[in-house]
């Protein structure tokens, strides 16, 4: 089965006169989409996501590389092959959604069903009402067909434009930071139902956002890019647990770290030394996530396993609703000046939640250890 969407090896800078590749918006990207997934670009401001968004929907003539979509070859450098946007079949949604004022809701929704546009096969004017229908019952806008854009809250104007995006049935998706303009609350719901939006069509999609959580929220493959370049593609799960980098960790979501040295594949605390699952000696850097933090009374004797272990005062406490934010503050003589959040749940008879001042031992079972190079690289397991 072909892939909804591949780049292979695909290249772009904006100012075609400059032939450094540290002036490409990116630079030899390969990823390809499988049909029906949805898939997450997730990468900081400037880190080449619109760059992909503008090559995928034919905005941009890449200078390098191919693009398909559903098999189809819609750019090919070497091959001289350039498919304009109109005719790719597919949808793109922008930040701002772009709907039409002086249009209603079902109206903008018809605009895109044009037979030159859409692979949806509307013959009669009748075909094109219950194609309209049918994706507001899909967004569960049923009873908004004759409103005015100005009159929909921000969630519901993006449902529209989702909608309209559906209509012509295309072949792939494109959501440029679709829920950038909500406020948080909103956000979350809308976010929330055009997941089972696109669950319900089957369309192959790909959602550029800088939100982790929104990333890992949304998708079934998630592709990391940074400074024009993918740095790893996986599912969620494979990326938060295993990065590639120390950057990629500290993206997807708040990470502990400091500096120290592992010498015979340990590394030496005040507390006692624990076993590092890397390759390598000398200086690195080792990150655990705040939920992987166990928090014990300092006065409590250590358990023998080959844990992490610190002992640290309570510096600062915060209920944040799920869980309990301790931030934790210390020196060791082995791993210098110290300072750490543990998670730790809000609820539960067997948890110990310490106050502040109180002297602690935090400890982080080695399977849940991360250890980095000094350029930040992902040391390989043993």
């Amino acid at each position: 089965m072909h892939a909804a969407l591949e780049f292979v090896g695909v290249s772009h800078q904006y100012d075609a006169r400059k032939t450094s590749s540290d002036h490409y918006a990116v630079s030899n990207i390969s990823f390809a989409i499988a049909p029906g997934q949805v898939a997450c670009l997730l990468g900081p401001s400037g880190s080449g996501k619109s760059t992909i968004v503008r090559c995928a929907a034919g905005f941009e003539l890449p200078q390098a590389g191919q693009i398909t979509i559903g098999g189809t070859l819609m750019y090919a450098a070497e091959q001289a092959v350039f498919v304009p946007p109109h005719r790719r079949k597919i949808g793109v949604v922008f930040q701002d959604y772009a709907l039409f004022p002086h249009l209603t809701v079902a109206q903008n929704i018809a605009f895109g069903l044009h037979p030159k546009h859409s692979q949806f096969t509307a013959s009669t004017a009748e075909d094109v009402r219950a194609r309209v229908a049918a994706m507001l019952e899909l967004v569960g806008l049923g009873k908004f067909a004759d409103k005015s854009p100005f009159e929909l809250s921000g969630g519901q104007q993006q449902r529209v434009a989702l909608a309209r995006t559906l209509a012509p049935a295309p072949q792939f998706l494109l959501l440029d930071e679709p829920f950038s303009g909500l406020d948080p609350q909103n956000r979350a719901r809308v976010r929330d139902r055009t997941l089972h939006i696109l669950q319900l069509a089957g369309t192959a999609c790909l959602i550029i956002t800088h939100q982790p959580a929104e990333a890992m929220y949304m998708a079934d493959q998630l592709i990391v890019i940074d400074n024009g370049q993918i740095v790893q593609d996986d599912v969620a799960a494979g990326i938060y647990n295993a990065p590639h980098t120390l950057q990629v960790a500290n993206l997807l979501g708040e990470i502990n770290s400091f500096p120290t040295t592992m010498t015979n594949g340990c590394c030496q605390t005040e507390s006692g030394q624990v076993r590092i699952r890397s390759s390598g000696n000398g200086e690195i850097t080792i990150a655990f996530r705040p939920e992987n933090v166990r928090l014990v009374p300092a006065t409590q004797d250590a358990e023998p396993n080959d844990m992490l272990r610190f002992r640290l005062s309570v510096l600062i406490v915060r209920h944040v609703g799920s869980h309990v934010v301790v931030h934790l503050g210390g020196d060791d003589p082995h791993c210098g000046e110290l300072h750490f959040h543990a998670h730790l749940p809000a609820r539960g008879d067997a948890v110990f939640l310490p106050e502040a001042g109180d002297e602690v031992l935090l400890m982080v079972e080695q399977r849940d250890l991360l250890a980095f190079s000094q350029q930040g690289y992902a040391l390989k397991s043993t």
